[in-house]
């Protein structure tokens, strides 16, 4: 999106293009992943910015998705002295859509500086689990990424940059009343933030999107 700007010079009207600036990703730490995993990474990330971060339709759904569940149900409140970052007081604060689309837009994370327009990323890669459909989880300790090889990286393009997204909201603090994606849905009557953000994602990456009914509703 391009911001128009009037200048007068010499008492002559100048309109000048500004272009917007979109948040971006930044990767801190990558444990696991094979060199050609690496690599996958890079791809999911660069779609990841092209196709989502930087299109202002995006940025649209988000700000005007109705999320369910939007209560900030705080992962870091539940933290140990020995986590590095500080235990935070449980946040009980119903969300409007504007300030979620804030929150993710700025980068408003605990890893890189508060509100830098970066999207700070702690990444590991690790088998599948037996049991279960999760793609991978979020610790609210250390604020890492871990993402089932056979899920996620292994997937179709853009099934891994979709999943970093909806993971990312995890560690802006926002978590699931349940952990069966289910269950969950049925308890918020919708999808709550995590699962909103991750499947509209998957809407601007060209992927499939299961009970799309569910998204975005009163």
């Amino acid at each position: 999106m391009k911001t128009l700007f009037a200048l007068i010079v010499l008492g002559t009207v100048v309109i000048v293009h500004a272009q917007k600036t979109y948040p971006k990703i930044k990767i801190h730490s990558m444990e696991n992943f094979s060199a050609s995993e690496k690599e996958r990474v890079k791809e999911e990330m660069a779609l990841l910015e092209t196709k989502v971060l930087q299109n202002e339709a995006f940025w649209e759904r988000i700000k005007t998705c109705v999320y369910q569940c939007t209560d900030r149900r705080i992962l870091q409140s539940e933290r140990n002295k020995d986590c590095p970052y500080a235990r935070l007081p449980r946040d009980g604060h119903h969300y409007t859509s504007q300030e979620v689309h804030d929150l993710l837009f700025y980068g408003d994370d605990e890893i890189g500086l508060p509100k830098d327009g970066i999207l700070d990323l702690k990444l590991r890669i690790k088998k599948r689990n037996k049991k279960g459909s999760s793609k991978g989880s979020t610790s609210g300790c250390v604020l890492k990424i871990s993402s089932y090889r056979s899920k996620t990286i292994r997937q179709q393009k853009g099934v891994y940059a979709a999943h970093i997204l909806h993971e990312y909201m995890h560690v802006l603090g926002f978590s699931h009343h349940d952990q069966n994606a289910r269950k969950n849905r049925k308890i918020c009557e919708g999808y709550d933030i995590p699962y909103a953000v991750g499947k509209i994602a998957r809407e601007f990456l060209g992927l499939k999107v299961v009970n799309q009914r569910f998204l975005c509703v009163k």
